[in-house]
């Protein structure tokens, strides 16, 4: 394999001098022309977002003389992927750079820099206080909670919206905003290249409605990025329609349109939707079931570090959700990934957010200040050293390398810090913690032995003889982790604690590259049994020998895929630890009584064990059908959406979406009729609403 090292560093420096002495040491074939396709289509430094002819005049440079090398040394081989990904980075700073080009002809970027991004911030916050009251009509309106489901929040078109995404797409066009100032102005310093933005001016309405145009672009520059990262790292293309072709409908004055083929893969999106469901669940669980709601310390005073004290609630429910992903404890595991740990990485996200949450008050704003010393000053009093403190504030304040707000939430200025409490209204450690780390290149050691190690607890259990294997076999070390005879059957599951891609393209790729290389171990593990059947009599005796053998590629994270990939499944722990929780699933109604007290009323939609207690054969057909991806599944939608990137240019994009459920699409996602399951419910919700407004005629 070409050594990607090697390839990054030609990249940066825009010199092939070494890498074509690297590449002198391998066999010209096809193989390796397609390997350096593959590594062009990914190298971001290869793309010049902003115009830059000396850059872009050295890069492709680069690429002749690379494709230069390979040809001269095997002239008939096809060099179509290659020079394909040398066109798609110029696609894609093409539209980079027409979208920069689209903001300099606005009248917006005629006002002075600091105005620009002081309009855009104050922009921001009215966008929110729009929405807070939509959401706030939403859930005044609704009368009970329904799981799966939910409050409706509306667009001005009458459309079902998901509050959480407007929320992150308005954050999303702020953060491209000051991206592209932050670019244009030189604004990135320090060894991580933080964007400090200057003292900010008072704006006048006639600046934050100027600011509209920023808003557009910035949001076009996300979709934009999106789009040519999700062709570049899933090898699909981005096509060029000419003015002689435009779909119908296309705005007059448009003379080209880019357009990315679908692509992706929707087991990822689902696996991702599907966490978002665990942490909820998981929340109104502990919620229902513990006082967790009046352990919370605040933040005034100093607050010891979980378990023997928490800030909030919000953070008790926070440390249990990253527990779950990454496998073990974190108020007990010690380990410091990037210098902190777990355990304080919640800790310093939940001082801000409760910080964010006294301050704000009831105008729920956006955006605050608060001043540097203060930041440290109250993670050292929630138990952080100032060392511990730093480490924090350095890796959570917005950067060029950023991935979005949730993960940084400070921006620095040449004052006081601005805080993006919009980010900080309900953030989700499981999934924002893994991101920060992975941003950091940072690994979590112990996350897959002690997964293992879960998975055994889960069976034995359940009366059943789980155990990890480990032999050598002519020299070679053959190591199973979780074997289980059961019944007819014996388990062999391989766990990997793998974090998700929280839908971003690059971690989708190498998440996806990770369950490839999976499965290929298990299919050495495979022949190793098939070659050596002693493994399994040795461990359990000659009675195996009878059983049927099922590989299983089993995941911490909420990733399933049904049927599974060449001979092994591939499931994931939520779906294994409920599948052994009980026998239905169900469509929950809950209503809040007199005194805070809650009635549910469950229904249940589809029975998964065969019996009384769970069998072999149950999970194997859970396994093969997963019955949580056939929900998410059965609400996913692949929509496109056009969007200008200047007067001249639109862009397409096809992306995946998931509608809103109700009873009877749950119903019928796992193939039962919704009807009966309906009236079932409304008959024992009056009953409960009836019982309710009885007993609080009685408390008066």
């Amino acid at each position: 394999m070409i050594s990607q090292d090697i390839f990054a560093k030609a990249a940066k420096e825009k010199n092939a001098t070494k890498l074509l002495m690297h590449l002198a040491a391998f066999p010209i074939n096809q193989e390796l022309v397609d390997e350096l396709a593959t590594l062009v289509r990914h190298c971001s430094a290869l793309i010049h977002s902003r115009p830059n002819l000396v850059g872009q005049t050295a890069r492709d440079k680069l690429l002749a003389d690379v494709r230069g090398f390979l040809e001269s040394a095997a002239p008939l081989l096809s060099f179509e992927p290659y020079d394909q990904a040398a066109t798609l980075l110029q696609i894609a700073e093409d539209g980079h750079q027409r979208i920069l080009a689209a903001l300099q002809q606005t009248a917006f970027s005629r006002e002075p820099a600091p105005s620009r991004a002081a309009a855009a911030i104050a922009r921001a916050e009215a966008n929110r206080i729009a929405l807070a009251a939509d959401l706030d009509a939403a859930l005044k309106a609704a009368g009970h909670l329904i799981l799966p489901g939910g409050p409706e929040v509306k667009d001005a078109d009458g459309n079902r919206v998901d509050a959480d995404s407007f929320l992150g797409m308005l954050l999303e066009a702020l953060r491209g905003t000051l991206l592209m100032e932050g670019y244009a102005n030189k604004w990135f310093s320090g060894d991580r290249q933080w964007l400090t933005l200057p003292s900010l001016p008072e704006v006048t309405d006639r600046e934050i409605y100027l600011a509209e145009q920023a808003e557009f672009l910035a949001m076009a520059w996300a979709r934009w990025e999106r789009l040519h990262e999700k062709a570049r790292y899933f090898g699909v293309q981005i096509n060029t329609v000419g003015s002689d072709q435009l779909p119908e409908g296309a705005p007059e004055g448009v003379k080209r349109v880019y357009e990315r083929e679908a692509g992706g893969m929707v087991a990822d999106f689902i696996a991702n939707e599907r966490a978002i469901d665990r942490e909820g669940k998981s929340a109104a669980d502990l919620s229902g079931t513990t006082n967790i709601t009046r352990i919370g310390k605040g933040i005034d005073k100093p607050v010891q570090l979980p378990p023997i004290e928490w800030i909030s609630e919000q953070e008790a429910l926070n440390s249990l959700s990253l527990s779950e992903a990454v496998g073990y404890n974190i108020a007990e595991d010690l380990e410091r990934p990037g210098g902190l740990r777990l355990v304080q990485w919640v800790r310093g996200y939940m001082a801000l957010a409760a910080w964010v949450s006294r301050q704000r008050g009831d105008q729920q704003k956006l955006i605050l200040e608060i001043d540097p010393a203060e930041a440290r000053s109250l993670l050292q009093r929630m138990s952080l050293t100032g060392d511990e403190a730093d480490i924090f504030l350095d890796a959570v304040s917005f950067s060029a390398g950023s991935r979005d707000f949730f993960d940084a939430p400070i921006v620095r200025t040449q004052r006081k810090w601005l805080v993006i409490g919009g980010a900080l209204f309900a953030p989700r450690m499981a999934k924002i913690v893994p991101s920060t780390l992975a941003s950091m290149d940072v690994q979590l050691l112990r996350k897959g032995s002690a997964f293992e190690s879960r998975v055994i607890d889960l069976f034995k259990l359940r009366g059943l003889d789980a155990r990890r294997v480990k032999v050598k076999r002519d020299g070679a070390e053959y190591e199973y982790d979780v074997v289980v005879p059961w019944g007819d059957y014996l388990f062999h599951f391989e766990c990997k604690n793998h974090g998700l891609s929280g839908n971003d393209p690059k971690r989708a790729y190498h998440f996806l590259q990770e369950v490839g290389s999976s499965i290929r171990q298990i299919q050495r593990l495979r022949d190793g049994l098939l070659t050596w059947p002693d493994i399994l009599t040795n461990e359990f005796g000659p009675q195996v020998t009878t059983k049927t053998i099922v590989h299983c590629l089993l995941h911490n994270e909420t990733f399933s895929f049904p049927e599974g990939i060449d001979g092994v499944y591939i499931y994931d722990w939520s779906a294994l630890t409920r599948f052994f929780e009980a026998a239905w699933f169900r469509v929950v109604h809950d209503h809040r009584g007199p005194q805070n007290t809650v009635f549910r009323n469950r229904v249940g939609v589809k029975r998964i064990w065969s019996g009384e207690e769970p069998a072999p054969t149950d999970l194997l057909e859970e396994l093969t059908n997963p019955s949580q991806y056939r929900i998410v599944l059965h609400h996913v939608r692949e929509e496109k959406i056009a969007f200008e990137l200047d007067a001249e240019t639109f862009a397409i994009e096809s992306f995946y979406s998931r509608a809103p459920g109700d009873t009877a699409s749950y119903a019928e996602a796992l193939g039962v009729s919704g009807k009966g399951i309906e009236e079932q419910l409304e008959r024992v919700d009056e009953q409960i609403k009836a019982a309710i407004a009885h007993a609080k005629a009685s408390e008066k």
